[in-house]
């Protein structure tokens, strides 16, 4: 038998409290939830405790919960009462209404904040990288512990504390295509078990024991964990693939967390505010393969479900992002072979193409990419690298990468340190660039934010964009305050680019087919109802830009 051998670290919590009121605290917090807690039977959405030390029950009306050091993002509504002595649970789970805060939890560690409605800190928590379905919370003495069987909305169990965790098995081989058979070992440190699955389901104490290499022909997905004394490691992830042939790059996505959240018991449920077909929020094994076969990017990251519209679509849509904690704080690679300086990325996107999912599953890319290629305009583009995606050993299909417009984008190509991003929203009757909504849309205000938009850069050139196509959400804004008052646009979601189903304008009346562009001045001298003021000027600029980018053999 080989010996099993690695050499083990262990990882300290570590919590700082800072409490202005001995009344109320941050009790438990379980910021990776594959099976630990749910408060319907169906969903497993990220939870945080307060605890009422008072006898007497309180008021917590208006308190807020925070993860960020700006202040409550998220309000408890009117009337909410602890009782005396007791607990109340908030569901970190993006939904914003209720019980259900506005943010998930990070696995990889943050700052959870409660405030009154002062906005004075009533107790702040910090917690460090997170194991899946083991709980982060107080003892009796108010010191932090890990809790392997969480207690949520109940006491906290001094008994079942852990003050430390312990480091998953090393895993000999990566993930990747294989030929042929493949064998692969398992090591841990002396005196700690390994537990193994095959099929990935979560391990557990009563997963077959590991006792020699393993030996693999087909596709499998293993997960391992260690246990010493009762202790249990996080879990190590691997998908083994054989005999599958791409052209495109494939990506590999191996999870802890993965819920079939449309269909149970063979009924459909679409009671959730997130409808997509799965869900694996948290910790994820991410590998990276090229075309030529290599393994670029192989490490433990973060994925969080995004987007509109495209989260109810399948399979999955959402945030790749590195973080330190899970191992690599950023993807070292050139993702995007069009982006020629750029080869380090702290988050990319995955994009089932969402509003052109029933059609040619890359309008979006394809046409950010069309338009800033060539030097004709100053605009940029998040890259784009269509790819073929396994989840958990199961082929989904194409899926989109690319890269995210946040303010890592706005550093590397506009050298913002600090900037404000506006995303050109739709409103009844008009389109503007904003992060609240225009109580009048075609009020002298709205105007004015169009009259700010349309001279950035010292063109037209986004407002003939939208004037000839229609696009909504055509664009991402990004202002620097310092040095003050520099705007800059990217290219940002183009769905219905290229004849989309629908968002187009015909060239006349009577004419049945849709084209990429239109000569019909609308978007922002429609939304407006200002069509002496940009009506002349749109039509110009649509027809230069018809000039400079519709020609054949571009378009071709």
């Amino acid at each position: 038998m080989k010996k099993i051998f690695l050499c083990f670290h262990l990882i300290l919590a570590v919590a700082q409290a800072q409490l202005t009121s001995q009344e109320l605290i941050v009790n438990e917090i379980l910021a990776s939830n594959n099976t630990a807690y749910s408060p319907d039977g169906l969903t497993f959405p990220d939870a945080i405790e307060l605890k009422n030390l008072t006898n007497g029950a309180l008021d917590l009306s208006q308190y807020g919960i925070s993860d960020s050091d700006g202040g409550a993002r998220y309000l408890l509504p009117a009337d909410t009462v602890i009782p005396a002595n007791g607990f109340l649970v908030i569901r970190a789970n993006g939904g914003g209404s209720g019980l259900e805060a506005d943010f998930k939890l990070s696995a990889g560690g943050e700052t959870v904040h409660l405030t009154d409605p002062a906005g004075n800190t009533v107790d702040r928590v910090r917690f460090e990288r997170q194991r899946t379905d083991i709980s982060f919370g107080r003892l009796s003495d108010q010191s932090f512990a890990f809790f392997p069987t969480p207690t949520i909305g109940t006491e906290n169990d001094d008994a079942n504390a852990l003050q430390s965790l312990i480091e998953r098995p090393s895993i000999d081989q990566e993930s990747g295509i294989y030929s042929g058979s493949l064998t692969v070992s398992l090591a841990a440190e002396l005196g700690q078990q390994i537990h193994y699955t095959l099929d990935a389901s979560q391990p557990t104490e009563n997963s077959p024991l590991y006792s020699g290499p393993l030996t693999f022909s087909g596709t499998t997905v293993l997960k391992t964990i260690a246990i010493e004394n009762g202790i249990q490691s996080e879990v190590g992830m691997r998908t083994f693939l054989f005999d599958a042939a791409h052209d495109l790059p494939v990506i590999i996505l191996t999870t802890e967390r993965f819920v079939d959240r449309q269909f149970v018991n063979d009924n459909i449920t679409i009671n959730e505010s997130v409808y997509s077909r799965f869900d694996i929020d948290g910790r994820i094994r991410f590998d990276f393969l090229e075309t030529d076969g290599s393994l670029p990017l192989s490490q433990y990251v973060e994925f969080e479900a995004s987007g509109l519209s495209s989260l109810a679509l399948p399979p999955i849509n959402g945030k790749i992002t590195a973080r330190s904690k899970l191992g690599k704080g950023s993807l070292r690679h050139r993702i995007f072979p069009e982006k020629e300086q750029q080869n380090r990325f702290e988050r990319i996107l995955v994009r089932n193409t969402s509003q052109d999912f029933n059609g040619a599953r890359m309008r979006d890319g394809l046409f950010s990419r069309f338009i800033s290629t060539g030097d004709i305009v100053d605009l940029e583009h998040e890259g784009y690298r269509p790819s073929v995606l396994y989840v958990n050993g199961i082929y989904m299909g194409h899926i989109n990468l690319r890269e995210d417009d946040d303010s890592a984008f706005a550093r590397q190509y506009y050298g913002f340190e600090n900037p404000i991003t506006r995303e050109y929203v739709e409103y009844p009757g008009n389109g503007i660039f904003a992060d609240t909504p225009v109580p009048n849309p075609t009020s002298a205000d709205a105007v004015e934010r169009v009259n700010v938009i349309r001279n950035v850069d010292g063109s037209l050139f986004d407002d003939a964009l939208r004037a000839s196509m229609s696009v909504s959400e055509g664009s991402r804004l990004f202002i620097s305050p310092d040095p003050a008052d520099q705007i800059r646009l990217s290219l940002h979601d183009y769905d219905f680019a290229f004849g989309g189903s629908f968002g187009f304008r015909p060239f006349g009346p009577g004419w049945n087919q849709q084209w990429p562009f239109s000569l019909s001045p609308s978007g922002l001298i429609n939304r407006t109802g200002d069509r002496a003021r940009f009506g002349e000027e749109t039509m110009q600029f649509t027809a230069a830009y018809l000039n400079l980018f519709a020609y054949e053999s571009r378009m071709t």
